[in-house]
């Protein structure tokens, strides 16, 4: 069974913003934003793209599923971490780091 919950509370902490600035900017109750990072509930569509927006994000980015946490190599389970903590220019960067290893690691075989 595959089961959906939010990175807010991780995407807000690496953003060092906290629940209260988030439904500030959406409109909503600090309850509801807690409940979200909790999993207690589920925000609306409206708020969760909002909130992705808010978050310099992509909506994508917001969930988690259990088989992403799964990762026999540390290093993957590492590198996603990075990569959900960076903002979206943070982010291009580091997929063309990742593209360029990649190149080299092809010329070198």
């Amino acid at each position: 069974m595959i089961e959906v919950s939010l990175r807010i509370g991780e995407i807000l902490k690496s953003r060092g913003m906290r629940q209260e600035d988030l439904a500030k900017a959406l409109g909503v109750s600090t309850r509801s934003v807690g409940k979200w990072v909790r999993n207690e509930s589920f925000p609306r569509l409206d708020n969760l793209i909002n909130a992705a927006s808010v978050l310099g994000c992509a909506v994508h980015d917001l969930f988690v599923i259990d088989s992403d946490l799964d990762y026999e190599d540390p290093a993957k389970s590492e590198l996603t971490d990075c990569y959900d903590a960076c903002t979206p220019e943070r982010k291009e960067k580091l997929l063309d780091a990742a593209r360029d290893a990649k190149a080299l690691s092809k010329e070198g075989r």
